[in-house]
């Protein structure tokens, strides 16, 4: 049981990394990442999507050097509807910014490998969305 769950661990780790191993992101050219895990929620009885809705936040890097950007999952997002949660593990510099549909945020990660998680908050929501970057 123990060895299943170091197996587990590992798997996992891995392929969270694999996008930093791919990763071509250079500080004049901007790369968009998607999180690898989506955001997941359900709605009740008037809702559109059924089991659960799927949206797939990005992150935009590359751009500037140590900046990342979020903009808004879904186009129709109000002032403070989402947020997103960030870490530099490399530096240990850690932020949470909202985001709209006119202002995305900008994250002032500095270079390095940058965790994030976007949320609503919403007791709807099943699963926030996370991802693994490099910001160069």
């Amino acid at each position: 049981m123990f060895g299943s769950s170091i197996a587990t661990a590992l798997t996992l780790a891995a392929l969270a990394a694999t996008p930093l191993a791919t990763s071509n992101a250079t500080a004049s050219a901007a790369t968009t990442m998607p999180f690898q895990v989506p955001r997941v929620w359900g709605l009740d009885i008037d809702g559109l999507c059924r089991p659960a809705c799927v949206d797939y936040p990005v992150a935009i890097v590359g751009e500037t050097a140590g900046i990342a950007i979020f903009p808004a999952p879904r186009p129709f997002a109000v002032p403070g509807a989402y947020s997103v949660r960030w870490t530099n593990v490399s530096t240990g510099a850690s932020g949470t910014s909202a985001i709209d549909t006119f202002h995305p945020a900008v994250a002032h990660t500095g270079p390095g490998v940058v965790t994030a998680t976007v949320t609503t908050g919403d007791p709807l929501e099943y699963i926030s969305a996370r991802g693994i970057f490099l910001v160069p």
